[in-house]
């Protein structure tokens, strides 16, 4: 009769293993299919990372299916502080149903983008300077060339990433639209958020 080995399951931390620590440090959730499709996780390996403490699971319903979904745990999170240079803020978890979208659309970029990907907190960080008390920060900027503060920025370099759920407010969007057109000079014309539903 086998026992279950002792020790730790994950030896080396893939590069696809990675990805999905990325991924979870930048969007907050990641479900198993996106993992599984968008980052080509098997079920064994997300089990075999979830029981050495890299991530933890639970369930969501979304769209009135429950789904299981995925959030960086301590080690996680420790990893990517000590292994990942091109992040500095964790992306603090809003919702399943919000974060899931914000997941699909990061996952979806070239890698290039994907380290471009700044989180809400790195934009504080970036603009403190120009934030007025009435601006709210998007969920995410790409920005593909890092940038001067003092110096005139380059637009084509900033893609946007607002995620909106029903429960958003005329005032909020409009604190994030203020942000994303006095600092980012993105006309506002030119802005669209995507819906979580």
């Amino acid at each position: 009769m086998r026992g279950r080995k002792s020790g730790k399951l994950i030896k080396v931390i893939t590069g696809n293993d990675k990805e999905l620590l990325k991924a979870l440090s930048r969007t907050g959730y990641v479900s198993k299919e996106q993992a599984e499709k968008l980052i080509n996780l098997n079920e064994r390996r997300l089990r075999n990372l979830e029981k050495d403490g890299y991530i933890k699971s639970t369930n969501a319903i979304i769209k009135d299916k429950q789904i299981n979904v995925y959030q960086l745990n301590d080690k996680g999170r420790q990893y990517v502080a000590n292994n990942i240079s091109s992040i500095n803020n964790l992306y603090k978890a809003t919702s399943p149903q919000h974060d899931l979208v914000l997941a699909d659309r990061y996952l979806r970029l070239d890698n290039e983008s994907r380290d471009c990907w700044k989180t809400e907190r790195d934009i504080r960080e970036i603009f403190f300077s120009q934030i007025t008390k009435s601006m709210s920060m998007p969920d995410a900027i790409i920005l593909r060339h890092s940038i001067e503060i003092d110096v005139e920025i380059n637009i084509k370099d900033i893609e946007v990433v607002e995620v909106i759920t029903s429960n958003y407010g005329h005032e909020e969007i409009e604190a994030k639209t203020e942000f994303i057109v006095e600092v980012l000079q993105i006309p506002k014309e030119e802005i669209s958020f995507e819906r979580a539903n």
